[in-house]
């Protein structure tokens, strides 16, 4: 479907609140109610591209990969930006609902109170439980809680551990391994190399990898890994585990 077509219906649903109007500060469609914006909608690169606030529902939506928290320090405040993927369908009425939440959010209470209750926020299905047993090597307790909590909530479960002697008494049997070269680059890589070239049928991320130098020796200790430069706990890394898994 046409992403100008969409980003134009979703103005126009927009606009049917009381008190709306358009603008186009800075090159940007944006749709106001008493002066506050509280949808910027259009298209980027051949993309849909939003920003809604998300009191409610933001960090729901903050789990899907496409999704991130509003630059210049607007996503402190609940505000999420959308770059919705390419070819793929847009789920409308789901946008829809996050407008509805972020004019409820910014229009003055006379306004909100002519629109009635508020409609419930959206609840995600239930992550189905994968059963896959995987291992994460990271050796910052805060990265491997999000990373853990990150994967928990696609279905994973993941064990930290900050000893590659732990992940090697365990490789077995395990599915998974997920090395973060955040701290200990040398330890990390010395593991993925090991499993790398064992007879082991374990699927390998390689995260935290700092600089196209590391990359280069990461890509050729462990052929097989999926390489990522961002740490563990990021979205793009815990959605292709998930994939793989799921």
């Amino acid at each position: 479907m046409d992403p100008a077509k969409i980003a134009e219906r979703l103005r126009k649903r927009a606009l049917a609140y009381p008190d709306t109007y358009e603008e186009s500060p800075w090159g940007d469609r944006v749709v106001k109610v008493r002066g506050k914006i509280f949808l910027f909608c259009g298209v980027h690169e051949g993309q849909l591209s939003l920003s809604v606030k998300l009191p409610r529902s933001g960090r729901e939506v903050l789990r899907e990969p496409w999704a991130r928290p509003t630059p210049y320090g607007l996503g402190k405040s609940g505000w999420v930006s959308a770059q919705l993927p390419k070819g793929k369908p847009v789920d409308e009425e789901r946008v829809a609902q996050w407008i509805d939440e972020s004019y409820r959010a910014l229009a003055p209470k006379r306004l909100v109170a002519q629109l009635g209750a508020e409609p419930p926020s959206e609840k995600p299905a239930r992550a189905k439980k994968i059963a896959a047993r995987v291992m994460l090597l990271c050796h910052d307790a805060l990265r491997a809680k999000r990373a853990v909590d990150g994967l928990a909530a696609l279905g994973v479960a993941a064990v930290p551990t900050a000893k590659a002697g732990e992940v090697r008494k365990r490789l077995a049997k395990l599915d998974g391994v997920i090395v973060d070269l955040g701290r200990l680059s040398e330890e990390g890589l010395a593991l993925a190399r090991e499993i790398d070239a064992s007879d082991h049928e374990v699927h390998l991320f390689v995260a935290g990898i700092r600089d196209a130098k590391m990359r280069k020796r990461a890509a050729e200790a462990a052929t097989s890994a999926e390489l990522f430069r961002v740490p563990p706990g990021d979205r793009a890394v815990v959605a292709a585990i998930a994939k793989t898994f799921g």
